[in-house]
């Protein structure tokens, strides 16, 4: 399905080929990786986020190229452990295991070759009320860049997404705290645009 729609969108004229992105969060987002494992000729970059990568995948994701990656994880999410094992599901059904988030990370070290050190820089913390901080690893020395914005204390929702979304609900109570020192759609577009990052 998403070759069909990226060779019907390129061959349309509404899509650049070397321009194609893919963001996702938590099933999507590791739906994000996959593609990355097996779509990665076509991705100009991706940004899983509260998403680790499935243990099934590991053994057999094989990119044809390092992808600039950006991963977005809180360590209080209740649906994707921060520190791996089962992905706890809304309904009955098994949604399977991952990893770690580290060892997601070190997976991605790995596939985009990465030989530098990582560099880790703390987020502002621009509201204190909010029970979050924020810090981003860099890896450095990567044939494709690779970031991990970790939220502490963020639980199972998009960095700057607002309490409005679910509310009271359930999945409101599930979900947990929605870091507000930073907007995730803006570090996502930032990473993807305004970097300039283009498939070579």
């Amino acid at each position: 399905f998403f070759v069909a729609m990226i060779d019907s969108l390129i061959k349309e004229n509404i899509a650049d080929p070397a321009r194609i992105y893919i963001t996702g969060g938590s099933n999507g987002g590791m739906m994000t990786m996959r593609l990355v494992c097996e779509l990665g000729d076509k991705l100009a970059g991706a940004a899983p986020f509260i998403a680790q990568l499935p243990e099934k995948l590991q053994d057999r994701c094989s990119p044809p190229r390092p992808v600039p990656m950006m991963i977005m994880v809180g360590t209080a999410d209740r649906l994707m452990p921060f520190g791996g094992g089962s992905v706890v599901a809304m309904a009955r059904d098994d949604h399977g295991r991952v990893l770690s988030a580290q060892d997601t990370f070190t997976f991605w070290q790995q596939k985009n070759r990465c030989r530098g050190e990582t560099v880790k820089d703390r987020v502002p913390d621009t509201d204190p009320t909010d029970g979050t901080r924020v810090r981003i690893e860099r890896a450095q020395g990567c044939a494709a860049p690779l970031e991990m914005v970790i939220v502490e204390g963020g639980g199972h929702r998009l960095p700057g997404e607002g309490s409005r979304l679910y509310g009271e609900s359930r999945m409101g109570a599930l979900s947990g705290v929605s870091s507000r020192d930073i907007s995730g759609r803006d570090l996502i577009w930032h990473f993807f645009f305004a970097g300039r990052v283009d498939k070579p």
